[in-house]
Formats: structure tokens, C-alpha cells, sequence
């Protein structure tokens, strides 16, 4: 199932890791005006390229005890939902460039996850069969 020795993330997550990891860098070091815009890109940057440290950092653990891969699940459909709630909330008052960020994040994301969940057995965010209480 892995496409690299050591590696348990299955590979669209695993592309997904690096896409995040590219992206979080490229927000940080990108080179642009100074002022508060080029702050909060930076501070995007930071916590996107954590998110994707955290799959990354967690890809030796095998799938079916990696909980943040798991857990990581019910929050993407959560943020799809998100995207699509503040897409019906916004209606025609967002710019273009807007709508296709939110719908980027409402398919990405919303689908993300469920194809995710489907792979892993659930969608509850948890690993199943696990009693730890």
C-alpha cells in the first residue's frame, strides 16, 4: 500500500502532506510587500506547513494506528461544511477569487474527508476497536 518503505500514509494523503508542506513554505518565504498582509501570509504559512508536519511526522505509524490520520477526518467534512455554510452565508457578496477558495476547501476538504473516513473504515474521528477508557 505504500508507495515509499516506511511510509503508511496512503498516497493521495501522502501527496496531500507535501502539497500542504509546499504551499505552507512558499506563504512563509514568499517574497512580498511589507505590512500587516505579508504578516498574516506568513502566519498562514506557518500553520499550514504544521498541518502538514503533522501528517508527515505521523506517516511511520501503521494506518490503523495513526490517530491523527483518523482523527484528522471528522475535521476535514467539519471544514467543508464550513465553506459551504459561509458560501450560502455570502451568497453573491464574495469576489470571484472568493467562491472558487471556498469551493476549493468545500470540495477538497468536505470530499477529502469522506473518501478518507471511507478508506479507514469511519468517520468518527476515531481508530476503530480502540478502548482506552
Amino acid at each position: 500500500m505504500a508507495i515509499i518503505p516506511g511510509i503508511n500514509l496512503p498516497w493521495p494523503i501522502l501527496l496531500h502532506a507535501l502539497g500542504l508542506l509546499a504551499l505552507g513554505l512558499n506563504q512563509i518565504f514568499r517574497r512580498s510587500p511589507p505590512g500587516r498582509v505579508s504578516e498574516l501570509t506568513t502566519m498562514l504559512g506557518i500553520s499550514t506547513t504544521a498541518l502538514a508536519l503533522g501528517y508527515l511526522c505521523t506517516a511511520y505509524v501503521p494506518l490503523h494506528q495513526n490517530v491523527f490520520l483518523h482523527a484528522s477526518v471528522p475535521v476535514r467534512m467539519l471544514l467543508g461544511t464550513i465553506a459551504g455554510l459561509k458560501l450560502f452565508q455570502v451568497g453573491s457578496g464574495i469576489s470571484a477569487a472568493g467562491k472558487v477558495e471556498l469551493w476549493t476547501i468545500l470540495l477538497y476538504d468536505g470530499f477529502g474527508g469522506v473518501a478518507l473516513g471511507w478508506f479507514l473504515g469511519g468517520w468518527g474521528g476515531r481508530i476503530p476497536g480502540a478502548h482506552w477508557l
